[in-house]
Formats: C-alpha cells, sequence, structure tokens
C-alpha cells in the first residue's frame, strides 16, 4: 500500500489536535474520599460465584484425573 505524503500532512493537524492534553482545564474524574455507593454485597456475591466455579473446574479435574488412572 503506497502512502502519499499529502495524506499524511493532512492527518498532521487532526493528530496533534487530539493528542494535546489541556491541563489548565479541570482534571479528569477523581473519586472522593466516600467512593462509590457501597457494593460490598454484590462484592460477595461475585466472591461467591467465583470460588463455587473454581471449585466445580477443581473437582472436574480431579475426577478427570482418577477416571483416566482407572483406565477408562
Amino acid at each position: 500500500m503506497i502512502v502519499h505524503a499529502r495524506a499524511l500532512m493532512s492527518a498532521t493537524p487532526m493528530l496533534t489536535a487530539a493528542t494535546v492534553q489541556d491541563t489548565a482545564g479541570k482534571v479528569a474524574y477523581v473519586p472522593k474520599a466516600g467512593g462509590p455507593p457501597d457494593s460490598s454485597g454484590y462484592m460477595w456475591a461475585g466472591y461467591a460465584i467465583v470460588a463455587v466455579t473454581y471449585g466445580a473446574y477443581i473437582v472436574l479435574l480431579l475426577r478427570r484425573m482418577a477416571r483416566a488412572k482407572r483406565g477408562r
């Protein structure tokens, strides 16, 4: 693919405008000391789902290893 210099030159102002960051304005969102609403119930539910999933996967692997050991 051949790219002409004219195409690169027309894209240069757009690239520089997109990459320049305005540091004089407001900063990006920074959470306050209070943080987001309490979601500990959702976190514990997520932990429980992950624990059950990993546990089931480990049990499945152990059953497959036992079956292979028996020669099935």
